[in-house]
Formats: structure tokens, C-alpha cells, sequence
């Protein structure tokens, strides 16, 4: 089951979130030196596991990627009003939780995501 994700991954050690988030973006999809927003913190309940996402933006003047075919098969930008039908289980709740910066208003710190986050 294939689905669309947004870009992301954990933290190494002692690596703070803006800067693991800096590296994903490099590492999956080539994009570098971009200014940084946080869009604050979703917290998320699912399937036994608790996780803290921290959710970071960023303006790309060229939607050019340069994708790492290890970790992704194909990446495509999509209008929020048109996204694919198919998204990973985040996918909503993130842009949901984003949704005030999208909106060009300041981010909520912190959101919860229930256990039937879909």
C-alpha cells in the first residue's frame, strides 16, 4: 500500500529538532539552505506508541528536488487543495496543525492527534 507522506525522520543523538528536520530535507530530497519556521509540536497516540512530531516550514523559491531513491520512490508538490487521495496516516493532522502559518497567522504551539488519527 502506497501512500503519500510529507518529508521527515527521527532525530539522531543530541541533534535538536530544527536541525534533524534540516537533515531530512537534505538527505530525502535535496533541499538545502532554506529559512526554517517552526510550526510547533503535534503530539500523537497510535498504536501503543506515543510520539512527538515537530512540525518545520519553509518557503522553496525552485520546486526542484533531487530525491534519494533509497528512502523515496517519486516526490511531487501538491496545491493543500488538492492533495492525493491516498496520504499517510499524518499527513492531515500535520497540515491541520501548520494550517495558521499556511494561513500566514502564527502556529499553534501544541496539538494532540487521538489515537484514531487517520
Amino acid at each position: 500500500n502506497r501512500s503519500w507522506d510529507l518529508p521527515g525522520g527521527g532525530r539522531r543523538r543530541r541533534e535538536s529538532p530544527a536541525d534533524a528536520s534540516r537533515r531530512e530535507m537534505l538527505e530525502e530530497l535535496g533541499v538545502d539552505g532554506l529559512h526554517w519556521r517552526s510550526l510547533g509540536v503535534l503530539r500523537t497516540h497510535a498504536e501503543w506508541h506515543r510520539q512527538t512530531l515537530h512540525l518545520y516550514g519553509a518557503e522553496v523559491a525552485t520546486p526542484q528536488l533531487t530525491l534519494e531513491l533509497a528512502e523515496i520512490a517519486m516526490a511531487s508538490w501538491f496545491p493543500l487543495d488538492r492533495l492525493p487521495e491516498q496520504t499517510a496516516r499524518f499527513v492531515r493532522p500535520i497540515l491541520d496543525a501548520a494550517a495558521p502559518y499556511l494561513d500566514g497567522g502564527a502556529p499553534t504551539p501544541t496539538r494532540s492527534c487521538p489515537e484514531a488519527c487517520s
